[in-house]
């Protein structure tokens, strides 16, 4: 693995919206498909029978700041994933850079939450993904920002008009029940990408409480999960 490959990118800074999902490898635009516990599109999908991907609970960020990395893990539940990349602080490296180990979760899910390396200097980081003794997804979404820059998530108004995504047990998300099977993930506000990567983060707190979103669920399979300080919303429905 090359070092120099994670520096930062030298791009313009701007606004991004809350969460990324990406995976490395080339999909055929048609592709679109679900398995695990996480969306499979065309731009997120590594191969049929390995499917990971990359998730953020800010894809902006700040040096020192605590940032939740998420995604789908089709690994055995408890087998370690690494991330690595130049913009997290960690005693661990791998071929020198930093690295942090994280283990698989049952629902076919994986979460950690890490640090903003406080000398990390602005620009877009590379994050990747190691299962074993490969590399399974990469993403070039994660930004840092200057500590002076204002601090918040700006909306995205590249919304989602349907993106499916499977539930594996019968779960919660919030104050949401949401029964085990095929789901439509859709957003006025955010991109598929985006509000399924969220999702894929909800689902792994088991019910417990989403800091700074709101969620409204009218029925078992179906809930809208809001955050109000940014104006980003996005439900889900389970398929008949």
């Amino acid at each position: 693995m090359s070092t120099k490959s994670l520096q930062p990118s030298p791009v313009k800074l701007a606004g991004l919206g809350a969460v990324a999902a990406a995976a490395l490898g080339i999909a055929s635009p048609a592709l679109a498909a679900t398995s695990g516990g996480a969306p499979m599109t065309a731009a997120a999908v590594q191969a049929k029978s390995a499917p990971f991907t990359i998730g953020f609970s800010d894809l902006s960020v700040k040096p020192g700041q605590r940032v939740t990395i998420s995604g789908l893990a089709y690994a055995r539940a408890g087998r370690n994933l690494t991330i690595l990349s130049n913009a997290i602080a960690s005693a661990r490296s791998v071929n020198g850079v930093p690295a942090v180990q994280t283990p698989a979760l049952v629902e076919g899910i994986y979460q950690t939450t890490v640090r903003v390396s406080p000398t990390a200097k602005p620009g877009v980081y590379p994050v990747l993904l190691r299962f074993g003794n490969r590399q399974v997804a990469s993403t070039d979404t994660l930004r840092v920002v200057s500590p002076s820059s204002p601090g918040g998530r700006s909306v995205q108004t590249t919304g989602c008009a349907g993106i499916g995504f499977t539930v594996l047990h019968n779960d919660r998300a919030g104050s949401a029940s949401l029964p085990a099977g095929g789901y439509t993930i859709s957003s006025r506000t955010m991109a598929c990408g985006t509000a399924s990567a969220d999702f894929t983060t909800f689902l792994a707190r088991a019910g417990r409480s989403v800091p700074g979103w709101t969620t409204t669920a009218p029925a078992a399979g179906r809930a809208t999960f809001s955050q109000p300080s940014t104006g980003l919303s996005f439900s889900v429905a389970k398929q008949r």
